[in-house]
Order: C-alpha cells, then sequence, then structure tokens
C-alpha cells in the first residue's frame, strides 16, 4: 500500500503494530511524511470505523487509501513537502506532482430521507444556541412520509445539546399523546446516540435529561438511527424559525420553505455530501 511493503510480524493491536511499522520503515527526522502517514491513517480508520457504525456507510479499502491521500495533500498545500521528507517514496511523489484536486480525492456519497418501516412514525429534531436564546424543532411523519405534526419551542437552557435533548422530549411527548407506540427517531449527535444506548459516560448538565427521555421510551417500541445532519434539514429548519412556541397541526400551516423540505423528503431527493 502506498508503495510501503512489510510483514505486520503478527501483532495484535495497534500499538506494537505502528511500533513494527516505524521500525521497519526507520523514519530519520521528525518531519518525515512516515510519521504524517501513520497519523492520517488512524484518522481514516477511525472515520470509517464510524461511518460503518453510525451511518451503515461501509467503505471499500480504495476509499479509505484515498482519504489519506487527500489529508497528504492537504498537509503539502499548507506546509509544502521537500525531498528529504519524502524518503524518495514514488507514491507519494508521483500524488504530489500529480497536480489532483484535493477536492477530487475525497469520496462523495449521496443521502436522503428514508421513511419509517409500515406502522412506525418517524421522530426528527434538532436544537440550537443562539444569542443566548436556545430553541428547537421537530417534525413527525408517518411510513408513507405523510405529514403528522411539527413545532418550535423555546428552551430554558444555555446549551445546544440539551436544547436538542428538549426537542426530542417533546416530540415524543406529542407521538404518545397522538398514540403512536411505534417510533423511530433520527439522532444526529453521537452523544445522544450513545446516552440512549448505556448510562456511560453521561456529563451531569446532561444526565436528568437523557433520564427523562428514556423513561419516556421506556414502553414504546422504539428504533434508533444515526444519521447525518444533511438528512435532517426539516427539523434544523424548524429549530431556527424566528417564532415564539408554536405547534404545525397541519401542512399547510407550515412555512413555505419547510413545505418544500418536507416534500423534498418524501420524494426522497438525495443530497451530495463529501466524507
Amino acid at each position: 500500500m502506498m508503495g510501503l511493503q512489510f510483514d505486520n510480524g503478527g501483532h495484535s493491536n495497534m500499538d506494537s503494530l505502528f511500533t513494527h511499522w516505524s521500525h521497519n520503515i526507520n523514519p530519520s527526522s521528525k518531519g518525515c511524511i512516515f510519521n504524517h502517514v501513520i497519523l492520517f491513517t488512524c484518522w481514516s480508520l477511525w472515520k470509517a470505523r464510524n461511518n460503518k457504525r453510525f451511518r451503515d456507510i461501509k467503505q471499500e479499502c480504495s476509499q479509505i487509501i484515498a482519504s489519506i491521500g487527500h489529508l497528504v495533500l492537504l498537509q503539502h498545500w499548507a506546509f509544502p513537502y521537500k525531498a528529504w521528507q519524502l524518503k524518495g517514496n514514488s507514491y507519494f511523489l508521483n500524488l504530489i506532482h500529480s497536480n489532483k484536486s484535493v477536492c477530487k480525492l475525497q469520496p462523495d456519497i449521496k443521502v436522503a430521507w428514508k421513511k419509517p418501516d409500515l406502522g412506525y412514525v418517524k421522530l426528527n429534531f434538532d436544537g440550537v444556541l443562539t444569542d443566548d436564546k436556545a430553541a428547537g424543532g421537530g417534525i413527525i411523519r408517518d411510513s408513507d412520509g405523510n405529514f403528522i405534526y411539527a413545532y418550535h419551542c423555546i428552551f430554558d437552557c444555555d446549551n445546544a445539546i440539551i436544547a436538542e435533548i428538549l426537542a426530542a422530549i417533546f416530540g415524543i411527548n406529542k407521538c404518545k399523546d397522538k398514540g403512536y407506540n411505534c417510533l423511530h427517531l433520527d439522532l444526529t449527535s453521537t452523544n445522544i446516540a450513545s446516552w440512549i444506548r448505556d448510562d456511560n459516560d453521561i456529563g451531569w448538565d446532561f444526565l436528568p435529561y437523557i433520564h427523562q427521555l428514556k423513561n419516556l421510551i421506556h414502553d414504546m417500541q422504539v428504533k434508533t438511527t444515526y444519521i447525518v445532519n444533511d438528512i435532517n434539514q426539516v427539523a434544523h429548519f424548524l429549530s431556527r424559525i424566528n417564532y415564539t412556541d408554536v405547534n404545525f397541526d397541519t401542512f399547510d400551516a407550515v412555512p413555505v420553505d419547510g413545505q418544500n423540505l418536507i416534500i423534498n423528503d418524501k420524494m426522497g431527493l438525495e443530497n451530495t455530501r463529501r466524507i
């Protein structure tokens, strides 16, 4: 890979593998590109792992290598490599002199909002803190993508994550009030997604809100999906409209820009996202 050829020596953990790598590459100086490649490889593998775990996006080895190459070019663009730093490695010499666009090396994916399974409703929500004002918004839709209910709320807090949790709590309460017991939550926060699964590493500021949320969904059939912000555009819009507390009981009551986003989601229109 990348002109580097050596056996991993049967090492079973990252620490011993990178120690072996360092000894085989034998970087002679702090600025050697191979020191950077170790960091870029770790970062690219971490992103690939998170893409699979939280987005169900499987990246091929070629995409991970492209990501490493992209980071090398970014580094070279900011602090150009000198010949001694490249150690005569033909892969990196060709990459840096190829005049490839930095942007084109990053793989793109298509993302779109997905309708919930039959019998479920989906809640999308978001929270925001602007000018010391916390607010949140959300929307509930059925398995055909049809509008059920939407809202915008002002919250008495000073933290965007708490505002997002409160927006979820408000939406879940509305689902229960309307008799919906099968709920699909789209989550844009890895913290909230992790906290819902278990109680580990929840900060004291967030603990009462997470427990309130978990108590609410305890007697419901709940599915959760981690999504990127590009898919959460309706909730993002509703959280940021310049309203006081407001309930949208009909589709026509939603501002026109929000209606267009809801229609786009229902049609399955895709957005391009760089990963």
